[in-house]
């Protein structure tokens, strides 16, 4: 997935996912059955969630200006 890990002699390590992976659930704030998959990114990606199955496909980086305050 792209993650940062500690700083080893100045440089950063990432590391990413070997295969995607898949799972399913209820969602936190909608109550909703979810379904989501997890795939291996590019180095230097980061993290980032894709929404597929609606009309318009969004992509929203995993970063803490991207958080929003939810009721």
């Amino acid at each position: 997935m792209g993650m940062k890990f500690g700083a080893t002699n100045g440089s950063l390590r990432q590391r990413t996912l070997k295969n995607s992976i898949h799972c399913s659930g209820i969602g936190l704030h909608s109550g909703v059955k979810v379904n989501m998959t997890l795939h291996p990114a590019e180095a230097g990606t980061g993290i980032r969630f894709r929404r597929n199955g609606t009309v318009r496909r969004t992509e929203v980086a995993a970063t803490w200006r991207n958080a929003i305050e939810t009721p």
